[in-house]
């Protein structure tokens, strides 16, 4: 047997080895995949199942009562003390106003109190999200 056999013989071995292996791989990505859409399937059950339950007693108390008297300032401080105490996007501390008050409160509205609050010293802003801080960190 000379050289270019034992090479041709290698690459025909090498070949065969690699459409095996290849083989093997579909049929666990096969498998693969039919257990995903079972999980989905799952998901969405639990999702409809979830759905069709009546709100929870603890859903419908408000997460954070705001005076009756507060300011937008108030109900800032004590969102971000009280919900979200590693602080909170604008958007969130808008959701929750909404949930807890029932009424819409504007992003125009709220940005100048959250840089009044920054300014103030009482907020900063870090990555997306505001801080509320204690007068001994502003220190």
């Amino acid at each position: 047997m000379d050289e270019l056999d034992k090479t041709r013989k290698f690459l025909l071995e090498e070949r065969d080895r690699l459409a095996s292996k290849l083989e093997d791989a579909e049929c666990e990505l096969k498998q693969a995949e039919e257990a995903v859409r079972g999980f989905k399937d799952s998901l969405s059950a639990l999702n409809k199942a979830i759905d069709q339950l009546p709100p929870s007693i603890e859903a419908e108390k408000p997460a954070v009562l705001p005076r009756q008297d507060g300011t937008i300032k108030d109900f800032v401080k004590t969102a971000l003390a009280e919900q979200f105490p590693n602080g909170a996007t604008a958007r969130q501390i808008l959701e929750l106003y909404t949930e807890t008050t029932g009424r819409e409160l504007l992003r125009e509205s709220l940005s100048p109190q959250l840089s009044r609050l920054k300014n103030e010293g009482s907020l900063i802003s870090e990555k997306g999200k505001w801080i509320l801080i204690s007068k001994e960190d502003a220190k």
